[in-house]
């Protein structure tokens, strides 16, 4: 997936995409190369230009807001427009619509055969990793995931890795590299429900409630870092440690 990114932030805190209602009465402004204001009627001009450009290849263009500022009765929006096969944005789409809502619920097990469920985790801040073993996108993180975990300031958040292979794929893997999340094999009902297109990474507050969800997807285009991905040799994209740190920061 390409991301096009443009603007800077006008001062004030950060927010998510889906923390903060739209009201019919706002006025609502895009930050555009140079911090020029954009309407939205000019921003989705540009999605539909591009959506026309890219419709011979099978790809599609979706505007994702990054982050909002209030300010009085108006909001202005950083953005990305994400150029992708068309099933790649709608898969990403259905996704984020968990943002905000309760983590649905689960009783799986573990390697060790320790059954794992999501009411015994609440409470708790959580951090689920979807993965498999010959992801490319989904190894290429895992040094960051592993120094996440570790770190003094993620004390007291649960990290699970779920992936749809078999255990025993699993531990072959695991003699091999390191990947130190607590595992769950055999969990493809589950990972369904999100998605697909590896990795995925869930950040979930201690009262179960979804708050983000980072992809790595597909990538349309040469090589480049843009929004906190980093492309890696087989055409994924994978977190970086400044995304991950957004979204542990969000839990903690």
């Amino acid at each position: 997936m390409r991301f096009l990114q443009f603007g800077c932030l006008i001062g004030g805190a950060l927010l998510l995409a889906a923390s903060t209602p739209v009201l019919a009465q706002q006025k609502v402004f895009y930050m555009g190369e140079g911090n020029k204001l954009l309407s939205q009627a000019h921003v989705d001009s540009m999605v539909a230009r591009m959506k026309q450009r890219y419709q011979a290849q099978r790809l599609g263009a979706a505007l994702v807001v990054t982050s909002k500022t209030q300010r009085h009765d108006t909001l202005f929006c950083e953005y990305t427009i994400n150029i992708a096969p068309t099933s790649s944005l709608e898969a990403e789409a259905k996704r984020q619509r968990f943002v905000g809502q309760t983590l649905p619920s689960f009783k799986l097990q573990d390697l060790d055969g320790r059954t794992v469920t999501s009411e015994g985790l609440r409470g708790r801040p959580l951090v689920l990793n979807l993965w498999f073993t010959t992801c490319g996108g989904c190894i290429q993180e895992m040094p960051a995931l592993n120094q996440a975990q570790v770190a003094a300031s993620n004390r007291g958040i649960d990290f699970l890795a779920l992936t749809y292979e078999p255990a025993d794929k699993v531990r072959s893997f695991l003699r091999k590299r390191s990947f130190t999340f607590r595992h769950i094999p055999a969990a493809k009902a589950y990972c369904n429900l999100f998605t697909q297109e590896y990795p995925v990474t869930i950040f979930v507050d201690k009262q179960g409630v979804i708050k983000a969800i980072q992809e790595g997807l597909p990538v349309i285009g040469p090589a480049f870092q843009s929004n906190h991905r980093v492309l890696a040799a087989d055409g994924q994209l994978y977190l970086d440690a400044a995304a991950l740190e957004e979204g542990l920061a969000l839990i903690r």
